[in-house]
């Protein structure tokens, strides 16, 4: 149930979170202290007498965390199983080739090339004239290569190497264009969907260049088509998020769905609805991260709403990382996991003490955006140090120029996407001006703020304590500063 106590949620998944960082599954005395704290956080919450309603909280806080901490030991040992299954079936140094099927969709990597990611089922050997049954995830890195779809099933003939860079990755290989062929589909359902991929990337195009390609980022999340500049412009202000899927694509869909579907009789039948249309979306562009938890937090939210149910901010976010890490412990490794749910931590904690503060001197069209922007810059600030060397303060400013436009383009190509499916040239040229336009304003902005220079310096891990020594007071002042307004503002009425 979705409480505002937020407490109990938040502490079970930093708990889990925090484990599957430190975990060594050997340590299985760690499940016995957890164990103990169980029992002790049991009996302070129903031992305790009435009055004490603070230790029986205390209580719930303890048995949060040691339950945290116990699915958090048990994900990382699913882990580890995971990557005691590997095996080849053939010694690797004599492996000529193999074949595997992708697992998601091919993403941009150097020199015009793609990453792709492949589940192993065979390998063959030349050598020894033999081929066997092999598992495990193997990165495939192609120069001047075509990207492969979800489901493909692709024969690669290079040997591979063993890969200890990440936890989710086990084997490596390098491999040229003609040494990569696609040799048929895992399932059906994926041929159906690549087809209706490039249905609609064939609809974009009549967009025009180069708005087609904008387009295709923010809706399919394919940024291999976007020209440099802009995608530079975006880089050098620190807004690549915004081209990211996330919860802002998601709304943005599941609103127009709800435009859509107002004849639909009873709320149930809406959210059902609404909710196979963005798992449809979901699995039409992929389970990115990001995407990923905005539709979790979504299907959560309205879920709570027809119940009746309270529905903290907080809470959706803890419970939609519980889901994706139940389904996926490795993506707790990602930095596209990392920074998709400090950011919105960010704007949960920050961003909204913020906007109460900054709300009388402006605007609110302004002061939440710019609120919600500062706190997530803030939260991510450590790791996008730790991760890049570099952070950019102009994509504050940015973020607030381009989050409308951005908005309207989306929207706006969504509609559109049915009228360039028509046969209508007049519709067609209109819709080409306008999407025309507002790439150049997108492009001038991103263009007017890159040659701010970003803060770089080398990131320590034990930086992260003056994070947390500046942050924690930070928010306290906040929060004394907002009191004192509210009584300020109470007794001037």
């Amino acid at each position: 149930m979705i409480i505002r106590n937020i407490s109990f949620f938040v502490i079970f998944s930093l708990a889990l979170v925090f484990t599957l960082y430190v975990a060594d599954i050997r340590g299985i005395s760690m499940f016995l202290v957890c164990l103990a704290v169980i029992s002790a956080g049991s009996g302070v919450t129903f031992l305790a007498p009435d009055f004490t309603i603070k230790l029986k909280q205390r209580g719930f806080l303890f048995i949060a965390f040691a339950i945290g901490v116990s699915f958090g030991f048990s994900l990382s040992a699913r882990m580890h199983l995971q990557t005691m299954k590997v095996f080849t079936g053939i010694e690797l140094t004599k492996v000529t080739s193999f074949t595997g099927v992708c697992i998601k969709d091919s993403v941009p990597g150097a020199k015009n090339g793609f990453i792709h990611y492949l589940e192993l089922t065979s390998v063959s050997s030349s050598i020894l004239d033999a081929s066997a049954n092999a598992r495990g995830i193997v990165m495939v890195l192609s120069e001047n290569g075509r990207p492969f779809h979800t489901g493909e099933m692709i024969t690669v003939n290079r040997s591979c190497t063993p890969a200890d860079f990440r936890p989710d990755i086990n084997f490596i290989c390098r491999a040229k264009e003609h040494e990569m062929r696609q040799t048929g589909y895992s399932w059906c359902v994926f041929r159906a969907r690549k087809d209706i991929l490039l249905g609609l990337m064939a609809i974009i195009k009549k967009m025009g260049f180069p708005a087609s390609t904008l387009f295709e980022a923010l809706f399919l999340g394919k940024r291999e088509n976007l020209p440099a500049p802009l995608y530079q412009g975006f880089e050098q202000t620190g807004t690549l998020h915004i081209l990211a899927l996330s919860g802002l694509h998601v709304g943005i869909i599941y609103s127009f769905l709800s435009i859509l579907l107002f004849l639909l009789p009873g709320k149930w039948l809406k959210y059902m609805a609404g909710s196979i249309v963005v798992l449809f979306y979901l699995f039409l562009v992929g389970p990115r991260p990001s995407l990923l938890r905005a539709s979790v937090m979504l299907m959560i939210f309205g879920l709570g709403f027809l119940l009746s149910l309270e529905r903290e901010p907080l809470n959706l976010l803890a419970i939609s990382a519980f889901i994706i890490l139940m389904i996926d412990p490795f993506s707790a490794f990602s930095l596209s996991f990392q920074l998709s749910f400090l950011a919105l931590a960010g704007i949960f904690i920050m961003g909204r003490p913020i906007a109460a503060l900054i709300r009388p001197y402006l605007p609110s069209f302004v002061a939440l955006p710019l609120a919600f922007s500062f706190g997530a810059q803030i939260m991510t600030a450590p790791i996008a140090l730790a991760s890049f060397g570099i952070i950019y303060p102009a994509g504050i400013i940015v973020t607030l120029l381009l989050l409308p436009v951005i908005t309207v383009f989306l929207i706006g190509g969504i509609i559109f996407l049915f009228l360039f499916a028509l046969p209508v040239p007049f519709l067609q040229e209109l819709g080409r001006l306008f999407f025309s336009f507002l790439y150049r304003v997108i492009f001038i902005v991103t263009s007017a703020f890159k040659s701010i220079p970003g803060i770089s310096f080398e990131w320590k891990w034990w930086y992260i304590l003056f994070f947390l020594i500046v942050l924690f007071p930070f928010l306290f002042t906040i929060r004394f500063i907002k009191n004192k307004i509210n009584k300020r503002l109470a007794t001037s009425l």
